[in-house]
């Protein structure tokens, strides 16, 4: 059975195309990782049908999406003549919600400040490109198979795991569960091997280091996935600090931890709320 949830969560991640074609717009090029102040706000994304908002750095630029309509019409295009009336009703309540993109303009780097902690100062690196991407996804829950319907938590566990896999890259520990509000979320990270030798055999060359970080959680009757990647692992962690709204809830961090080389991914309370 859990075979067939992660065939479900690889078709759900090819219909959504996580890695789109889409050309990013110019996002002008931030001259530091400082996490963001009061004058630098963040941007907001509001979706009425997932009901939502997600609060997300600003040198991240938002990308047209088609509608709807027109979404569920490519995916179908895409699928086999013989696509089963399930898999056809599943495919027209899947849809991408919000695609956000940074790529820097090479011209126009500057050096990265980095900030260690509260009484370690910062630290001064080379300028590199950064890139990144957000992605927010989702399929309607009364779209699925009866079968996925009474095992959500495993439609969860094995869609957020099999989105944040691919071939270059390895596993952050292991994948948990949280709550953000009263949602329950999975979330699992991988990263680029950090040692050369771990590299897949079959590569030519070194992949570019990157992390990756995928969320998955019920929410206002839709399955939701938030899938967040980057080339720079201050920026990576900063975007997984992007604020998450459900309904009227306070706004929460999507992941409140640090992501990084040997660090377990365990969720930790925001320091501000745990003030007497």
């Amino acid at each position: 059975m859990m075979r067939n949830y992660f065939l479900f969560a690889c078709v759900f991640g090819a219909a959504l195309l996580l890695h789109s074609q889409s050309s990013p717009t110019a996002a002008s090029t931030p001259t530091s990782h400082l996490p963001s102040s009061p004058a630098v706000k963040p941007v907001t994304f509001h979706s009425d049908l997932l009901n939502l908002t997600f609060a997300y750095p600003p040198t991240l630029v938002a990308q047209t999406l088609p509608s709807l309509e027109q979404q569920h019409a490519d995916i179908a295009a895409k699928q086999p003549a013989d696509e089963t009336p399930e898999s056809r009703k599943t495919d027209g309540c899947t849809d991408k919600a919000l695609l956000a993109l940074r790529q820097d303009d090479p011209k126009r780097l500057k050096p990265t400040v980095t900030v260690k902690g509260d009484k370690q100062g910062a630290a001064v690196s080379d300028a590199h490109a950064v890139t990144a991407k957000i992605l927010i996804s989702r399929t309607g829950v009364d779209c699925m198979p009866a079968s996925y319907r009474d095992q959500l938590d495993n439609v969860a566990t094995a869609m957020s795991s099999a989105l944040a896999q691919d071939h270059d890259l390895q596993p952050i520990d292991q994948p948990i569960w949280y709550d953000l509000g009263t949602a329950r979320i999975h979330f699992a990270a991988s990263e680029t091997p950090s040692n050369p030798n771990q590299a897949p055999a079959n590569s030519a060359r070194k992949p570019e280091q990157r992390w990756v970080g995928s969320a998955a959680f019920v929410w206002a009757g839709n399955m939701i996935s938030i899938v967040i990647e980057s080339n720079d692992q201050p920026f990576f962690n900063e975007m997984l600090h992007s604020k998450v709204g459900l309904g009227t809830q306070t706004a929460a961090p999507l992941f409140p931890a640090e992501i990084g080389h040997g660090t377990p991914i365990q969720p930790k309370s925001d320091s501000t709320n745990d003030q007497p």
